[in-house]
């Protein structure tokens, strides 16, 4: 990706390309938890989200609708996945048809709004059962582990959630890294204050479920940043699902 990043700095590549590059690099960014370097790489290029999007550019929105979902912006995800499946339907773009509708279910579970998130979901298989389409539902990761389960249980996508289940346990067959690869684990209160900060629930309202002082869930979580080597609760938030501490 360095090399490949070099080339775009150097104009070397087509416009398509150069974004393509950027959009990758994003994400990968975004994979390793370093949020304000993709939330830079996808908005460097400056385009307003309610222009048409150009196919080119279609890969550096996708990022940036994962960036959206990344620092819990559901509603911001949810204004951007509506434009641009707009555009992909009307242009017959199914396959970037699919990968919207798979976003927009996640930010709709993200938003606590499940009955939505598994009919988006339900629209996704339907359209991916013909094709065989699988990573783009693997590679979101656990909160689609969880949409599918769900999916699975109402039998909803023709039944291909019990495909893409199946193929999820095969992948799972390769060993997993531990549950906590921390230099220093989180102690069992840490990770119950955790849990309530992915929860929503503010300092206050920490201290007040754990009934503890307001200075002593302020060094929790100061602990809780250290251990997971993040500077907000966001990628925290972020850092702990990553690592499987919280759902």
């Amino acid at each position: 990706m360095r090399a490949a990043h070099q080339l775009v700095v150097e104009q070397t590549l087509s416009p398509a390309r150069s974004n393509w590059v950027q959009s990758a690099l994003a994400g990968l960014r975004l994979a390793q938890g370093h949020m304000d370097q993709a939330l830079y790489l996808v908005r460097q290029g400056g385009i307003p989200a309610d222009d048409p999007v150009p196919f080119e550019r279609g890969p550096e929105h996708l990022t940036s609708l994962r960036v959206l979902l990344a620092e819990g912006d559901c509603g911001a995800a949810l204004a951007l996945s509506e434009h641009l499946l707009q555009q992909a339907q009307a242009a017959g773009r199914n396959g970037s048809t699919i990968e919207l509708l798979a976003l927009q279910a996640l930010a709709f579970q993200g938003s606590k709004d499940t009955p939505q998130a598994l009919a988006v979901l339900d629209r996704a298989l339907t359209l991916a059962r013909p094709e065989g389409y699988v990573r783009i539902f693997m590679d979101e990761g656990e909160p689609m582990m969880q949409l599918l389960s769900q999916a699975r249980s109402h039998r909803l996508g023709g039944g291909y959630a019990v495909q893409l289940l199946l193929a999820a346990s095969q992948i799972g067959d390769a060993p997993l890294p531990s549950a906590q690869p921390l230099i220093e684990p989180l102690t069992g209160r840490e990770i119950e204050v955790l849990k309530l900060i992915a929860a929503g629930l503010s300092n206050e309202e920490i201290a007040s479920r754990l009934v503890i002082s307001l200075a002593t869930v302020k060094r929790h979580i100061s602990n809780i940043y250290g251990k997971l080597d993040v500077p907000s609760r966001t990628q925290a938030i972020f850092r702990a699902r990553e690592l499987r501490l919280v759902d």
